[in-house]
């Protein structure tokens, strides 16, 4: 097999392999760059935001929160951010994770 029999004969052809064929290569990487990138990008924005929401929400709450105030930052939380959240009586929220208290 040689390359003579793989390339086009015809001048249309020979027109499409040398214009169109790279071409569409370039338009098909810079598409999947781009959207790669953008995806990406996407991703930490909206883990970021997240965190940070949840971040005022237990800063709002405190150390010790009342009922009052355990109640009022749930109605919060599913107001302004569509968060969900139950509060488990005997758990605590610490630097890194949740520990349970010994009560």
């Amino acid at each position: 097999m040689r390359l003579r029999d793989i390339t086009p004969k015809s001048l249309f052809g020979r027109m499409l392999a040398i214009i169109l064929v790279p071409i569409i290569l370039v338009q098909i990487i810079s598409v999947s760059i781009f959207y790669e990138r953008h995806w990406d990008w996407v991703s930490r924005h909206m883990a970021k935001n997240l965190s940070k929401d949840l971040g005022l929400l237990i800063d709002e709450l405190g150390k010790e929160p009342s009922k009052d105030q355990r109640a009022l930052s749930a109605v919060r939380a599913r107001q302004y951010f569509d968060i969900i959240f139950y509060w488990l009586e005997g758990w605590y929220f610490k630097t890194k994770s949740i520990v349970q208290c010994k009560i």
